[in-house]
């Protein structure tokens, strides 16, 4: 807990996340701290301590999921190492899936992943991205993937007529990164063309909302 309470301080635990990417048995205790058992009415080590704590706790771990950038099996430059990640990954799901918290422990493994590097100009993800997504075949990992692509974006600012310009350039970007993995990776490509024809439709009914503002000048 005096560890978990330093992501507080507004810095970033970079033990702890360093701990995150190394260690799955450390993410699955953090998954749950955070969520319970679908099988809500299934006794677990823990339910004892004071409910300050546990709130403390929860609010504690969700932070340092959600300040978690770094890829599992990654060096310092961002290079994925894929028999690592596929070993962290496979004990990772396993642990989740043992403790009834499978699909939110995939949603943040897939979160985490789209953090991960370009290690080819043009090419996104790495290879070794494509093969855990197609791999592990869950709806879960895939959802929070795409998930963790929007939230990279961060805050998006613009002028008032400038439209739909960022996301339509957004869109013919994953467009091309599908194309890339179409043939090798579909499931991949799949999740890259959904997001390209999220970000075209938001392109539109910015054009949409820019020309309105345009004639109300």
């Amino acid at each position: 807990m005096p560890i978990l309470a330093g992501i507080s301080s507004g810095r970033p635990p970079k033990m702890l996340h360093k701990e995150l990417s190394n260690n799955p048995e450390f993410f699955a205790e953090v998954i749950k701290y955070i969520y319970k058992p679908r099988d809500e009415d299934k006794k677990e080590e823990g339910e004892s301590l004071p409910q300050e704590l546990i709130e403390q706790r929860a609010r504690l771990a969700w932070e340092l999921l959600h300040s978690w950038k770094t890829v599992p099996g990654s060096d310092s430059n961002g290079q994925i190492n894929y028999e690592k990640l596929e070993t962290w990954v496979d004990k990772a799901i396993e642990l989740c899936k043992e403790s009834d918290r499978g699909e939110v422990g995939d949603s943040h493994i897939g979160q985490v992943l789209a953090h991960a590097k370009s290690e080819e100009e043009g090419i996104w993800p790495p290879e070794a991205i494509c093969k855990v997504i197609e791999e592990t075949q869950s709806v879960e990992l895939d959802d929070g993937f795409s998930s963790g692509i929007y939230n990279k974006r961060g805050v998006v600012t613009k002028s008032p007529f400038e439209g739909g310009q960022q996301e339509s350039a957004l869109a013919e970007q994953f467009r091309l990164y599908a194309d890339k993995w179409a043939i090798r990776y579909p499931r991949t490509a799949a999740i890259l063309t959904k997001i390209a024809n999220g970000y075209e439709n938001e392109a539109k009914r910015e054009d949409k909302e820019a020309e309105r503002r345009d004639m109300e000048y």
